[in-house]
């Protein structure tokens, strides 16, 4: 666990690549939102049209971004030797020309790591675009069907207190709410960190394992609770940074450009965990495979052992 949160921050610092897409996403995103806010207010039928144009956009986006995470951590102990065999050299040779040489090497091996890993992003998007779409439809499904059976079980028909909080920009514009829509925005809470957990590794297990969905969702929550307390360890120390980050965020709002700076910082949290999640996943299966086949080569041979015995 701790190895594999040292080796994701090493990740998300040596290949910046992985900050591009997000970066240029939310940028993108920005600018249509503000395009297609305008065209609902002029006509409210393109909110159906804004609607699936966003979900294609998102999946597009994650499919590519995702496949980029994927093969960063694959070709990581490629990466990771290398480095290694270069501070072995520039701590066996002091002379400053030979590390010049060195510190050229090792910058086009960094870079080399970065763009191949920024090619990978199309191939992605090419490979994984329908599986990711599918992903992020039954996401919606299922959030939905979560809020209506709250709905359901508490007696609430209007939602329009949590837009107006959404809404609210000091304590006192808040409105105030009963006991029924307190519990319901508990429950909201509950079955967000439930459903989190559940699905924690339910990407993971598409790109490596499985491009069906449904049996991906399966597998990935058997995956879970086969290593239950690694991935409760995982989601707890992922809730932990959250938290730290919206605490950090609420003291320093009030300093200029801290803002900025906090978003930025988010973005990097967004990319280190779900770099931690594939590389969680990843070690675990690798590790099973390994003593797979160890195992496999025990019985081997011992069956030789006992034929040659006979």
């Amino acid at each position: 666990m701790i190895k594999n949160i040292k080796n994701s921050f090493k990740i998300l610092i040596k290949n910046s690549a992985l900050m591009q897409p997000i970066v240029f996403f939310v940028l993108f995103l920005l600018f249509f939102n503000m395009f297609m806010g305008m065209k609902v207010l002029v006509n409210p039928n393109m909110g159906i049209i804004f609607i699936v144009l966003s979900v294609l956009i998102f999946s597009a986006f994650l499919s590519g971004w995702l496949y980029m995470i994927k093969y960063a951590i694959d070709n990581y102990r490629v990466f990771a030797k290398n480095e290694a065999d270069y501070e072995e050299k520039v701590r066996k040779n002091n002379l400053d020309t030979i590390k010049k040489v060195f510190e050229t090497d090792y910058a086009e091996m960094v870079g080399r790591y970065n763009v191949d890993t920024l090619k990978k992003f199309f191939i992605g998007v090419g490979e994984y675009f329908l599986p990711v779409i599918l992903f992020t439809i039954l996401c919606i499904i299922i959030s939905n069907l979560l809020i209506l059976a709250g709905q359901k079980a508490l007696n609430i028909s209007d939602l329009t207190f949590l837009t107006k909080g959404l809404a609210a920009q000091t304590v006192q514009d808040l409105p105030k709410i009963s006991i029924k829509q307190t519990l319901f925005l508990l429950y909201i809470d509950g079955i967000t960190f439930i459903f989190h957990f559940l699905t924690l590794f339910w990407l993971p297990e598409i790109f490596y394992k499985s491009k069906n969905v449904l049996a991906a969702l399966f597998g990935s929550m058997g995956f879970l609770f086969k290593n239950f307390l690694t991935s409760i360890g995982l989601y707890l120390f992922l809730v932990f940074c959250f938290f730290a980050f919206m605490i950090i965020t609420f003291i320093t709002s009030f300093i200029p450009f801290m803002p900025l700076v906090m978003f930025l910082i988010l973005l990097y949290l967004f990319n280190y965990s779900f770099i931690l999640i594939f590389m969680t996943y990843k070690g675990i299966n690798d590790k099973k495979e390994i003593e797979e086949m160890n195992n496999r080569d025990v019985f081997i041979k011992s069956k030789e052992e006992s034929n040659n015995d006979i």
